[in-house]
């Protein structure tokens, strides 16, 4: 009896918390998207109006960030409703969305083209290095749904300080915190530049456990750009994958990406003794070109399966 008392309890809770959702309108109820999101609780919803936005946000709780694309599935609402990263009032917080602890996988990013990005610049403690990692879209704690968008035009430039770079397009990397699975799906990530000393995945890198579904990947590039002297180089022109990784790719067309080093489409680096599993199934790898080797795909490690490429 307790038991079920309990169980009630919650359902109300959770019943409670979906009625009290709400959604906050850009540029009705505020002017600017950030402002927005502050105002926002968790299972709010802000609504984008078509337009320029040039802001670069911070998203650290469990709420929808959509074009009106999420309520017409319009798609020429996508294309119409840009947030320009270009101008960051931060130089070492410029990806034009970080999601980080407080997010999960019911944070979702919608219906929106997201451009012009230079990534944000974290120290590694386990490695002691200084990286920049996701010029578009960083994922750096928690986790998120980042479905039908235009990924574009973002850039990740190494430096003294901070020669390495990860994602110029989207990085889900761990760097505050344990990620929840994620979901990244029927996106178009496209001509995203990365130059650096060490670098993965021009147009997306991530590790974790996630689904890499029905995006397209293409003309994005990897450059590795001597920095300290030696040992430079890059991974995964068009897609980086990491160690300690569980990932279904799925239905992506990648194509047209380039590498100065491996993986000219896709590069799957595992580390030794790391558990990295990878399903790739019904993809196409076209026209990707790599300097050394692996014009489509690299695989350095890891339980690798192939079904239907």
């Amino acid at each position: 009896m307790r038991t079920a008392s309990i169980m009630l309890l919650v359902l109300l809770l959770c019943l409670t918390n979906f009625l009290d959702a709400k959604t906050i309108k850009v540029p009705q109820d505020f002017a600017k998207i950030q402002l927005a999101i502050n105002a926002a609780v968790n299972g709010d919803t802000v609504l984008v109006a078509e337009g320029i936005y040039t802001e670069n946000l911070f998203i650290n709780k469990k709420i929808t960030l959509a074009s009106l694309f999420l309520q017409d599935k319009d798609t020429s609402h996508i294309s119409k409703t840009i947030i320009d990263g270009s101008q960051p009032s931060n130089a070492d917080s410029a990806s034009v969305i970080h999601i980080t602890t407080g997010s999960d996988s019911t944070t979702v990013i919608q219906g929106l083209t997201i451009r012009q990005g230079k990534g944000t610049t974290y120290y590694e403690i386990a490695s002691g290095r200084i990286w920049i990692a996701g010029g578009g879209i960083f994922v750096s704690a928690g986790g998120a749904t980042i479905i039908n968008n235009r990924i574009i035009q973002n850039t990740l430039t190494g430096k003294v300080g901070a020669p390495d770079v990860y994602g110029a397009g989207i990085a889900i990397y761990p760097a505050l915190g344990a990620l929840s699975p994620w979901l990244v799906k029927d996106n178009f990530i496209g001509y995203n530049t990365a130059e650096g000393h060490y670098l993965e995945g021009g147009g997306v890198w991530c590790t974790g456990t996630g689904k890499f579904l029905n995006n397209i990947v293409i003309n994005n590039s990897a450059t590795a750009v001597n920095t300290l002297g030696a040992n430079y180089y890059a991974n995964g022109g068009g897609i980086g994958m990491g160690e300690m990784a569980s990932i279904d790719v799925e239905n992506n067309y990648v194509s047209k990406n380039s590498c100065s080093n491996e993986g000219g489409g896709l590069s799957c680096y595992a580390v030794a003794g790391s558990s990295t599993v990878v399903r790739f199934k019904n993809n196409i790898f076209t026209g990707n070109v790599a300097q050394t080797h692996a014009a489509a795909i690299q695989i350095n490690g890891g339980d690798v399966t192939f079904v239907n490429n």
